[in-house]
């Protein structure tokens, strides 16, 4: 929010003629990814700092994402910030190139976020848990821990319905020796639910699949039982499993394959899957042995 230095105001300008010039295909309608770049870059000639946030950047079409990298290499940098959430395993080669050249051929930072360690999860319950001690904290964070693999948006999620799910009063949650069997009190959020689906529907569908036999066959399912309960031949098995390592769904452990987040289990079990469709998965199990 200050005004442009000598010389940024004329950068500025020339970046918006080129974005909107006909080599960009002015002939046509504009394609909504410079028409908004564009119009970010007019409103910075008016002397303050633009600051453009993109989340979920993976799912950017290429265009847009050239469009991104232009304004970052205009010689506006100082006029115009542009921030790019993205998830690290997208396979989308615009997202890992930008984050190569980030820091040598683009001006930035890269900022690489992981689960939350064990200083984050203890800060976290005692904030949604402020009466607890400290033996029923550390029960809640490794419950919690487990539940989210660390991931910290469920984690917060999951803290405020233990918190908002418990009666005044009530005893501590989860109880001792119950840590990981005690059922969470109150239902999942909405959002978290609604977050699952949307990431569970954008699988392929031999990815949905085995990730529906994964989660009717438990803690740990071997890749042969996936195949035979998913009905999928082996190699295209092979290939749904990868998908869902690729995207943080499900990893491998030496006894099969396991969710991430053990809460994912659970809402695919019983928002992803209908009544028939349990059963059906069930008596495959049974068959597969």
């Amino acid at each position: 929010d200050r005004p442009l230095q000598e010389g940024q105001e004329a950068a500025a300008r020339q970046v918006l003629e080129r974005l909107l010039s006909a080599e960009h295909g002015a002939a046509g309608p504009m394609p909504v990814c410079r028409a908004v770049l564009g119009a970010v870059l007019a409103a910075s000639v008016s002397g303050r700092l633009i600051v453009f946030v993109v989340d979920d950047a993976h799912w950017l079409d290429e265009e847009s994402l050239q469009a991104l990298g232009a304004v970052v290499r205009s010689g506006t940098a100082a006029a115009v910030w542009v921030v790019l959430a993205a998830a690290s395993e997208s396979g989308r080669e615009g997202i890992d190139l930008a984050a190569s050249q980030v820091g040598r051929d683009l001006p930035g930072t890269l900022i690489r976020l992981g689960p939350l360690g064990a200083e984050g999860i203890a800060e976290l319950v005692r904030w949604a848990f402020p009466l607890y001690g400290s033996t029923d904290a550390e029960r809640m964070g490794r419950r919690l821990a487990t539940d989210s693999a660390g991931i910290p948006l469920l984690m917060v999620e999951l803290a405020a319905a233990v918190a908002n799910g418990m009666e005044p009063g009530a005893a501590v949650w989860p109880a001792p020796f119950r840590t990981l069997d005690h059922t969470m009190p109150g239902d999942l959020p909405g959002q978290l639910v609604a977050a699952f689906r949307v990431s569970f529907h954008r699988l392929s569908q031999p990815a949905q699949a085995a990730l529906a036999a994964a989660a009717v066959l438990g803690e740990r399912a071997p890749l042969e039982r996936i195949a035979a309960v998913a009905e999928l031949p082996m190699p295209e098995a092979e290939r749904a499993v990868d998908e869902l390592e690729w995207s943080r769904w499900l990893e491998s452990e030496p006894r099969g394959y396991a969710f991430v987040a053990r809460i994912a289990r659970e809402v695919v079990v019983q928002d992803m899957l209908t009544a028939g469709q349990r059963r059906r998965l069930e008596a495959k199990v049974q068959v597969a042995g």
